[in-house]
């Protein structure tokens, strides 16, 4: 009963929210050329927030392909996945990749830090950021000798949950 139950309400939300997001992820890489709250917006997918605040990638667009590989692009796409990741916790990993199979997540990193230890994300973002970089330096420098192409993060204000700020970004 319970495994009918998970997967008949399951079926509708994998439905809705694949067949989107593979037109979406067939899409060319915009960067910031074209913001990618407008490029995930054409998905029709509202779960949680969407395209990574603007305050939060900026840093990271900067930061990792430093502490990585100079030549990872940014990829709209690869937000969505990390959204999911975050909506599903512990089996976001399983769960993005049976919704986003072309993706191919070969890593991923995930922060999580209390809303009360730090400054408002609208005014601490940076802090956040730098945060992160230095919980994730010896992951980071690991990815230094892989072969990755293209990162994609999102971030989430659990203010009902946990009350943590949340950020993931995910490469392949």
């Amino acid at each position: 009963m319970a495994l009918t139950m998970t997967f008949s309400t399951s079926l509708p939300l994998l439905v809705f929210c694949t067949i989107p997001m593979i037109s979406a992820l067939m899409e060319p890489t915009q960067g910031l050329e074209e913001p990618c709250d407008k490029i995930l917006r054409r998905s029709r997918i509202r779960m949680r927030t969407v395209a990574c605040p603007t305050n939060i990638k900026a840093p990271l667009l900067k930061e990792i392909p430093k502490k990585t590989n100079e030549s990872l692009r940014y990829n709209c796409s690869l937000e969505e996945v990390a959204n999911i990741m975050l909506h599903f916790g512990d089996d976001g990993l399983s769960v993005s990749r049976r919704m986003f199979p072309n993706a191919k997540v070969t890593e991923h990193l995930v922060f999580k830090k209390d809303r009360g230890q730090c400054a408002p994300i609208e005014t601490g973002a940076n802090k956040f950021v730098e945060d992160a970089m230095q919980k994730w330096s010896e992951e980071l420098e690991k990815m230094k000798t892989q072969d990755l192409s293209e990162f994609g993060c999102n971030f989430y204000d659990d203010k009902v949950g946990d009350n943590n700020y949340e950020l993931c970004c995910v490469f392949n």
